[in-house]
């Protein structure tokens, strides 16, 4: 008598299963990876775009002999925190850069928290206005400043 030896291959080998597996475990290590760096940058943006605001307002409040503190009419188009919480700074002067290692969520010696009446000292002849960056570029400080001054 004749016996048809019928072999039916359905479904994947473990090994194979353990493969797929494997590679999709490593795709979403690296997507993960990239995904977090690209959230820092954007925050670093959005506060580099948050100081050069402040600074456009101060430069608004310049007047021929001085500048003048912020007005709280000037706060709708941003505020006066990062997008953690952190305040940006500001000195009634040319201070040199804070460094990076004594930033806090407080601002640095010479510095005050931007808010309406900031800076309180009356009038001025220069600002800096500084924030803490969570991922400069290469090379780059941690903290980014703009400065006026008359």
């Amino acid at each position: 008598m004749w016996h048809k030896n019928i072999t039916y291959n359905r479904g994947f080998t473990l090994i194979e299963l353990l493969v797929v597996l494997t590679i999709i475990a490593i795709l979403s290590t690296i997507s993960t990876i990239y995904y977090v760096g690209l959230e820092s940058k954007a925050r670093d943006s959005s506060r580099r775009a948050s100081v050069i605001e402040i600074s456009t307002a101060l430069e608004v409040n310049k007047t021929q002999a001085s500048y003048r503190p912020l007005q709280a009419s000037q706060f709708t188009s941003f505020t006066p925190v990062d997008p953690r919480g952190v305040p940006y700074c500001i000195a009634p002067s040319a201070l040199p850069d804070p460094s990076a290692t004594i930033w806090g969520h407080t601002c640095p010696v010479g510095f005050e928290a931007v808010a309406a009446g900031v800076p309180s000292v009356g009038n001025f002849q220069a600002f800096k206005v500084c924030t803490y960056l969570e991922s400069p570029a290469d090379g780059q400080p941690n903290v980014y400043c703009r400065t006026g001054s008359l």
